[in-house]
């Protein structure tokens, strides 16, 4: 999922622990439905079709919750990228 009004790019946190992904540090966290606190903060990749990204730092959050979703790609990775919203298409385009 692509969300500009997240600030940093998460990772579901079991899938994260699950893929192996390493835990580099830890993190404070809030969102719209949870008030600050403590999450893992994870490095890992994000790969869907040619889609293959690195991401340094990747908090933990429970988005598996949100109909399966494994990561979430905030504005820290978005402000190295290009994205283009084409709407009567209803396609993305993302560049690094």
């Amino acid at each position: 999922m692509i969300d500009t009004g997240a600030t940093r790019t998460c990772f579901d946190e079991a899938s994260a622990r699950k893929a192996g992904f390493p835990i580099i540090g830890a993190a404070t966290m809030a969102s719209a439905t949870h008030m600050e606190h403590e999450v893992p903060v994870f490095t890992g990749r994000i790969v869907m079709g040619s889609f293959n990204i690195n991401v340094g730092r990747g908090l933990g959050a429970n988005l598996v919750a949100f109909d399966g979703l494994v990561a979430l790609i905030g504005r820290g990775l978005l402000q190295t990228a290009l994205l283009t919203y084409n709407g009567p298409e209803g396609s993305i385009a993302l560049a690094f």
